[in-house]
């Protein structure tokens, strides 16, 4: 029984490798990239956009990431935007800033 499983095993999974090999044809989309006219662009590119708020903007973490937003929108030319705003801009202080920390936001 066991020199049965060490020979159908292998070739139950090779067929049914073989099975999924034909079933993921292409897409039926035959033609090359080569004769197509490349596309118009008829859409303004999407702007992503996230805002990420520092405990205070003279920590090195916040600094770390006010340069990363910077080298961020150069290199994606616009398209990703991170907003930086610390706590007391958003009027936060003292105790609302220690609960925030304590649960995590």
């Amino acid at each position: 029984m066991k020199a049965l499983r060490k020979f159908v095993i292998p070739i139950l999974l090779g067929m049914f490798l073989l099975i999924l090999a034909a079933c993921g044809g292409d897409d039926g989309d035959t033609t090359t990239a080569a004769t197509q006219p490349p596309a118009a662009a008829t859409q303004p590119p999407t702007v992503y956009s996230f805002q990420f708020a520092c405990i205070n903007r003279t920590l090195n973490p916040c600094k770390l990431i006010m340069k990363l937003a910077d080298t961020l929108r150069a290199r994606t030319n616009g398209q990703l935007d991170i907003q930086i705003s610390s706590f007391p801009e958003l009027g936060l202080a003292g105790p609302d800033t220690l609960r925030l920390l304590q649960d995590g936001t």
